[in-house]
């Protein structure tokens, strides 16, 4: 990671694993006080490990959604499509049709 400041100016270089990884990188430094601009010059190194979106239903739940999208038998990966979206879910019991759900490569 390569970062240069010149004064309210951050320029942000090097990689990271994820688009996901350069965004949340990008807005840590974007929302840093004294921050004015970034120029985000990062690259991701793994297109493949991008994550897929899901729009939920009625009657989902995230071990449903984990069933869904990581095969049988892998609800319990439920906490990690948790973890990807807490800036949108307070508490893994309560998602309501129309969120859009981030579901993290495995």
């Amino acid at each position: 990671m390569d970062i240069k400041v010149d004064g309210d100016k951050v320029t942000l270089g090097g990689s990271a694993f994820t688009a996901a990884d350069v965004d949340k990188i990008a807005l840590a430094v974007a929302t840093a006080q004294g921050v004015a601009r970034v120029e985000n010059n990062i690259v991701s190194v793994n297109p493949n490990a991008e994550p897929k979106f899901y729009t939920v239903q009625r009657g989902d739940t995230l071990w449903k959604i984990a069933e869904l999208h990581y095969g049988h038998g892998k609800g319990a990966r439920y906490e990690e499509i948790f973890e990807a979206n807490k800036s949108l879910l307070k508490d893994p019991d309560k998602i309501y049709p129309g969120q859009k759900l981030r579901i993290p490569a495995l």
